[in-house]
């Protein structure tokens, strides 16, 4: 089968951060996306996506952040920027998703399948809170940033019509995963910033159904041919992130003209417990396995220009998703049946370039 992925994403993240408010009111930035991904997946890859954007700046800069990471979202996209940011900052948004994946197998039978409406909800959040503990009274500590944040690094709503030639496989699946950060950054030298946190992967009954799903077709066999069947199943799981951020070159101001930037994130296992109904009725206890991969990120960023009127940063970033972890889901029932749900996914690469221009001294905009 070949999946042709032609997902249209509309989003409208919005931020709220706390900032110098004379900086804020002084300073008019233009972000430019210019290229998001390329990857390679497999038919159910589009079903269980990753969230890029996890902040509305560098959501504009197709998440090529890593290596500037100067705002609260540093807890996602890389721990270390942390040391840069002062006193107590925070942010949040969110995004909406919506628009189609188009599905074309070997033999040429379309598939259109969409979001469970016009949008997805819940949609992908998040929110940080940081603070640099010297600039909070703890004098002794004033290289060290602590920090929390709430992602939703992974997962969608996912729908494909009844009739599709995999609805024996599925036609319905949601994953309200989301992770809890805490984290904390340290400046070993005045160049060179080194952080690390947990990621608590979790599910809550206030965020979606508070559980995986996932709905098919039965062939026969367990149930009726044509009855619906769903498993659901829930768990927490551990894991954790490390990121280093190094500045090569300063401007005569102390600014980072050119950044090198490289964050882990480690690989989390699933297990999730739940149970296996037709027709709305629970047949047994269900468990299966979803691995979460692990993600390795490396950026560069170069500000061309940088001094007290303006900015200008242009950033690369590679990402490498070893979803290859991802071998399958099968279903294992407490009777010991297993419903075979072969996956082997495919490890991708993502290219991701973004630039921002920010002027920093404009009385008036007319």
């Amino acid at each position: 089968m070949i999946h042709k992925a032609s997902r249209r994403f509309c989003s409208t993240p919005q931020s709220w951060i706390a900032r110098n408010p004379v900086t804020s009111y002084r300073a008019v930035t233009l972000v430019v996306l210019v290229i998001v991904g390329a990857c390679t997946a497999s038919p159910v890859f589009a079903q269980v996506p990753r969230v890029y954007g996890q902040g509305a700046a560098a959501s504009g800069m197709g998440n090529a952040f890593a290596a500037q990471a100067d705002n609260p979202s540093a807890l996602h996209y890389n721990p270390a920027g942390m040391t840069q940011l002062r006193g107590v900052q925070t942010m949040a948004g969110g995004t909406l998703v919506g628009g189609t994946t188009d599905f074309r197998s070997l033999s040429g039978i379309s598939v259109t399948g969409d979001h469970d409406g016009p949008f997805a909800w819940p949609g992908p959040g998040h929110g940080y809170i940081t603070a640099n503990l010297q600039d909070i009274g703890v004098s002794s500590l004033e290289k060290l940033t602590v920090g929390i944040g709430i992602t939703t690094p992974f997962g969608s709503v996912m729908r494909w019509p009844e009739n599709s030639p995999f609805r024996g496989i599925t036609t319905f699946t949601a994953l309200p995963l989301f992770d809890i950060k805490p984290t904390l950054a340290y400046q070993l030298f005045p160049d060179f910033s080194i952080g690390a946190g947990a990621d608590i992967y979790t599910f809550a009954s206030f965020f979606g159904e508070g559980h995986a799903e996932l709905q098919s077709l039965s062939p026969g066999g367990l149930a009726p041919a044509g009855s619906k069947l769903e498993f659901h199943g829930s768990d927490t799981a551990p894991g954790f992130n490390v990121g280093a951020l190094y500045t090569a070159i300063r401007n005569k101001e102390g600014q980072p003209t050119a950044n090198l930037a490289v964050v882990y994130r480690s690989q989390a296992t699933l297990h999730l417990d739940g149970a296996f109904s037709a027709n709305g009725i629970k047949i047994q206890d269900a468990t299966t396995t979803f691995v979460l991969p692990q993600i390795i990120t490396g950026g560069i960023a170069l500000w061309p220009i940088r001094d007290s009127e303006r900015e200008w940063k242009l950033e690369l970033n590679v990402d490498y998703v070893g979803w290859k972890s991802v071998r399958n889901l099968d279903i294992r029932l407490a009777s010991v049946t297993v419903i075979p749900q072969p996956q082997n996914w495919k490890s991708t690469y993502a290219i991701l370039v973004g630039t921002e221009y920010r002027w920093l001294k404009i009385d008036r905009l007319v």
